[in-house]
């Protein structure tokens, strides 16, 4: 299936005037593949096939994704040794040598335009004075319409041989001619060279050079570039690779802070003295415990206790004498318990790394109010009545955004300073919270 498609190529080449066209070589190389691959004995086929396609294009090579070694063998054998695989004539254009080996030696036709002539005007050629041993070296020739050329020959003759070769060159525009000095006639150190033009009757009718006095390429081997040593350089100490960090799945958290909100409702003791609202504190401050885990490599979920501790609250004195045992003076709150869940968005990794947070949860947040027109405070009787300052509790439920920054001292532990607020209903407190510790992740 294969072959018939590339014979219907070629046919479709000849048709079309694509007979010296790369695009025929190509197939031919192609078809050589094909044949080489179908069978034991398929050999000298082949390399008939590679001849032709060097014959109209000397530089191709089989392509990098069939070149196999048998293929490059047979390539090979058509390449340097063509004149030992004969091409049948009339199977490739008349029986065309191969550009890449060297036709057989043949006499140079005599005559003073042949054998003396340097030059005759009508045939430009730019003459060739140096090349590369083992390398094709193209020719090409340019004939005057007044000579009515319908042949030209170029006539080779390698270092240490007596006899020049000739190899018809190839007509691609009206008086423009192509060829090649094989590869195989250029491994001594110089190829001498002439051309010859004739007529339809076979009359020599313009020359470059000649048999006597030929033009004489001078050859040199092909330069061979030295790989470069690389350059080692001295690594020095050697310093072990950081390893990459892994990312953590827990989190734990302690921090302290102390905080103010604006206060609203009675006190906890003195419940009958409605509070001014105003801003309040809520010291002496507060612990917050806090244990979570990350939902992702940025964002953790957590619960956090919020433990308070108050001071600066005064007792208040029960002048009904009901209550707080037996002195009557009652004691104020000292403490203040919340729990909340934690959203915690990391904005970033590396040692500094801000944050925004959101909490929900239950509990109380208690801060101090001054009551002045209750003046039944105080623990000694002998001193004069003193002002009262009760603790005012709001919540119990609890909810607000926060934000801050974590900064790591090592990939696992770091510092951490924030702001969290809080909302508190349906007892209602906007509250502020200051706060600084420490984070383990792990």
């Amino acid at each position: 299936m294969a072959r018939r498609t590339l014979d219907e190529a070629l046919d479709l080449c000849d048709k079309s005037g694509l007979g010296d066209h790369p695009i025929k070589a190509r197939t031919l190389i192609h078809m050589g593949v094909v044949v080489l691959a179908s069978g034991v004995g398929q050999r000298e086929e082949a390399i008939k096939y590679f001849q032709k396609a060097l014959t109209i294009q000397p530089d191709i090579k089989p392509s990098e994704r069939v070149a196999n070694p048998e293929v490059q063998s047979a390539f090979g054998d058509a390449k340097g040794a063509g004149a030992s695989v004969p091409v049948a004539p009339g199977k490739f254009d008349k029986g065309a040598p191969s550009k890449t080996a060297a036709p057989a030696a043949t006499s140079v036709p005599s005559g003073p335009a042949i054998e003396a002539a340097p030059a005759t005007p009508g045939v430009a050629h730019d003459a060739i004075k140096s090349g590369e041993q083992e390398s094709v070296i193209p020719i090409s020739v340019t004939t005057d319409p007044s000579l009515a050329a319908k042949k030209v020959a170029m006539w080779f003759r390698p270092a240490g041989s007596s006899k020049f070769t000739s190899i018809d060159l190839r007509e691609y525009t009206p008086g423009n001619w192509s060829g090649s000095i094989p590869d195989t006639a250029t491994e001594g150190d110089d190829v001498a060279y002439f051309i010859s033009a004739e007529n339809g009757n076979g009359e020599v009718v313009g020359t470059q050079g000649s048999a006597s006095a030929p033009m004489v390429i001078k050859l040199k081997a092909e330069p061979v570039v030295e790989a470069k040593r690389p350059v080692i350089e001295d690594p020095g100490e050697y310093v072990e690779p950081t390893p990459p960090r892994e990312d953590p799945e827990w989190y734990l958290g302690l921090a302290v802070g102390t905080g103010m909100g604006w206060t609203t409702g009675n006190g906890d003791i003195s419940n009958q003295d409605k509070v001014t609202s105003a801003f309040g504190r809520s010291q002496l401050g507060h612990v917050l415990p806090e244990v979570g885990f990350f939902v992702d490599t940025n964002m953790i979920l957590s619960l956090q206790l919020r433990l308070q501790y108050i001071t600066g609250a005064t007792p208040i004195a029960d002048l009904d004498k009901t209550m707080c045992g037996a002195n009557h003076i009652c004691e104020p709150a000292t403490g203040a318990a919340a729990a909340l869940a934690r959203l915690t968005w990391l904005l970033g990794e590396g040692t500094f790394v801000p944050y925004l947070s959101g909490a929900v949860g239950a509990g109380q947040i208690r801060h101090l109010a001054t009551f002045p027109n209750n003046v039944n405070c105080g623990t000694d009787p002998l001193k004069p009545a003193v002002k009262c300052v009760d603790t005012v509790a709001a919540g119990p439920i609890l909810l607000g955004p926060g934000a801050g920054f974590i900064l790591h001292v090592t990939p696992n532990f770091g510092l951490t300073v924030g702001m969290a607020t809080l909302l508190a209903f349906p007892v209602f407190t906007f509250h502020v919270d200051v706060n600084a510790g420490v984070v383990v992740e792990l």
